[in-house]
C-alpha cells in the first residue's frame, strides 16, 4: 500500500488571512496565552475574572493551542518531505553526475516515464564491463524492492527501434523477453543528463544461473524464430564487418607498447596480429557478404542471460541488429564455452549438437563457423585495447586493469583456438603466406 503523497504547502497559506498572525517560533510558548500573560500586571484584587472573560481566554488559548499543533504538523511533514527527496537526490547523484537541480528534475521525468509516483532510490547493478546498469528501487515501506533496470544507450534514435523490435518479439511469443518500459508517448528512453536510457522490469535472479552450450544454441533458436520475420529488421542493418579494424592490433599505440611491452613481444600476438589482420582481407569480405543475415541479439552468452523463476531471459540488448546469425554464436563459443567448443569440434560432432539444440545451418556457415568465431574474439582484442588507451589517457587506474584482464584473456583464447583447431591454424597460416 503507498504512503499518501505529502505535498509542498506554501508558509503563507498555513494561517488564514483572517486570524491575526503568530509570534515567530521562538517566543511561541510564552504567547500560548495572551490573557493570562497580562493578567499577571493586574492587582490581586483586579486578578478574578468574570465567567464571561474566562470563557474568552479559554477558546482564545484553545485557537491558539489548535493552531499551534497544526503548525507543527505541518512543519513535520514538510521535513519529512525534505528528507525524502533528499535522499531520492543523494540517490541519483550517486550513480550518475548530475547537480541537485538537476537531479530534482531528472527524478520528476523517471517517475513520468515509468508512471509512478511511489519514493524511488538508485544504485548501479555489479558486474559488465563499462557503463554497468542502474537499478530503480521502489521503497514499500522502508523496504527497498528492486523494480527496474536502467541502461544507457549511446545512439537514442537506434535504441528506440531496437526496443520496438524487441517489444514486437515479446508481443508475438517470444517470452523469453523482459517487459520493457515505454511512456505514454509511445517512446522507450527516458533522458538522465545528457543521456538517454532505456529500462526494462527487474528480473529476480534464481540462486542457480548455471548454463551450458547446448542451452546457448536453444536460446539462439528460440531468438532466431520469432527475429526471422521481425517488422524492423530493415531499419537496424548494421555489419560488425563494417566497423571491425585492425588497426590497433597492427600497430600498437606507444603508450601502450611503454605500458607493458612484455604482452607484445610473445608468441601469441604475433598469431593475434596475422589473424586480426586476415578479417580485413577480400577474401574474407567476400564469404561475410554470402554469410545468411536476419535479425541477432549480437551477444548471448550466460552473462546476458537471467534464469528467473526458472525460466531464461534475454537482457543487454545494446547489439541487437540484422546482421550475419553466425555472429549469436560467436561468443559463447570463443569465450564462456571455449572449451566445449573445441572439444565438439575436435570429435566432429559440433555441427551434430547444434542441430539438435539449434537446427539447420547452411553449408557455407558450416564452412566459415570457425573463422567468425575467431573474428569476434579479434574484434573483442581491438576493442580491450582502446578501452585501455582510454583508460591510461584519464588515469582510471580500475577500468585500467579491468581491461587489462580482457585483453590477456582475449590473447589466450585467440591462441588457444589456433593452436588446436586445425581450419583455424591452416586459415592464418595460408593467409601470412600470402
Amino acid at each position: 500500500m503507498c504512503s499518501p503523497i505529502i505535498y509542498p504547502v506554501h508558509q503563507d497559506a498555513l494561517v488564514s488571512s483572517s486570524i491575526p498572525s503568530l509570534p515567530p517560533s521562538s517566543s511561541f510558548s510564552s504567547s500560548l496565552c495572551p490573557v493570562e500573560a497580562s493578567s499577571a500586571n493586574l492587582p490581586e484584587s483586579s486578578q478574578s475574572c468574570s465567567p464571561r472573560a474566562e470563557l474568552c481566554s479559554s477558546i482564545v488559548t484553545e485557537i491558539l493551542s489548535s493552531l499551534a499543533t497544526s503548525s507543527c504538523s505541518v512543519s513535520v511533514q514538510l521535513s519529512t518531505l525534505a528528507t525524502t527527496e533528499n535522499q531520492e537526490v543523494a540517490s541519483l547523484c550517486k550513480v550518475v553526475l548530475l547537480t541537485n537541480s538537476e537531479a530534482t528534475s531528472t527524478i520528476g521525468h523517471i517517475k513520468e516515464f515509468l508512471n509512478t509516483e511511489k519514493e524511488l532510490r538508485f544504485d548501479r547493478l555489479k558486474g559488465g564491463d563499462c557503463n554497468a546498469p542502474i537499478v530503480v528501487y521502489t521503497l514499500d515501506g522502508i523496504r527497498k524492492v528492486p523494480t527496474y533496470v536502467l541502461k544507457h544507450e549511446p545512439d537514442n534514435t537506434w535504441a528506440e527501434t531496437r526496443m520496438a523490435a524487441i517489444t514486437e518479439m515479446r508481443n508475438h511469443g517470444l517470452e523469453n523477453l523482459p517487459h520493457i518500459m515505454k511512456n505514454r508517448e509511445g517512446k522507450y528512453t527516458v533522458q538522465i543528463g545528457t543521456s538517454s536510457y532505456s529500462c526494462i522490469d527487474y528480473l529476480e535472479p534464481d540462486t542457480n544461473q548455471a548454463s551450458s552450450f547446448e542451452a546457448m544454441c536453444a536460446l539462439a533458436a528460440q531468438f532466431h524464430t520469432h527475429s526471422n520475420t521481425n517488422s524492423y529488421s530493415n531499419n537496424l542493418r548494421q555489419r560488425a564487418l563494417d566497423s571491425y579494424s585492425d588497426a590497433e592490433i597492427a600497430h600498437v599505440a606507444p603508450e601502450l607498447l611503454q605500458w607493458d611491452p612484455s604482452i607484445f613481444q610473445t608468441e601469441a600476438w604475433r598469431i593475434c596480429v596475422q589473424a586480426a589482420a586476415y578479417f580485413t582481407s577480400p577474401s574474407f569480405h567476400e564469404v561475410y557478404n554470402k554469410l545468411p543475415t536476419q535479425l541477432i541479439h549480437g551477444d548471448i552468452q550466460p552473462h546476458n542471460i537471467i534464469i528467473s523463476q526458472g525460466k531464461s531471459f534475454f537482457i543487454d540488448f545494446d547489439k541487437v541488429r540484422t546482421d550475419a546469425r553466425l555472429l549469436d554464436f560467436t561468443t559463447f563459443c570463443g569465450w564462456t564455452f571455449l572449451e566445449r567448443y573445441i572439444s565438439l569440434t575436435e570429435e566432429d560432432t559440433l555441427f551434430s549438437t547444434i542441430q539438435t539444440h539449434y537446427g539447420n545451418l547452411q553449408d557455407i556457415e558450416k564452412e566459415n563457423f570457425s573463422s567468425m568465431v575467431l573474428f569476434g574474439r579479434c574484434a573483442v582484442l581491438g576493442w580491450s585495447l582502446r578501452e585501455i588507451k582510454q583508460a591510461l589517457c584519464t588515469h582510471d587506474r580500475q577500468k585500467e586493469q579491468q581491461f587489462r584482464g580482457i585483453l590477456m584473456g582475449t590473447i589466450r583464447e585467440i591462441y588457444e583456438l589456433y593452436t588446436r583447431i586445425h581450419q583455424i591454424r591452416n586459415m592464418i597460416d595460408k593467409s601470412h603466406i600470402m
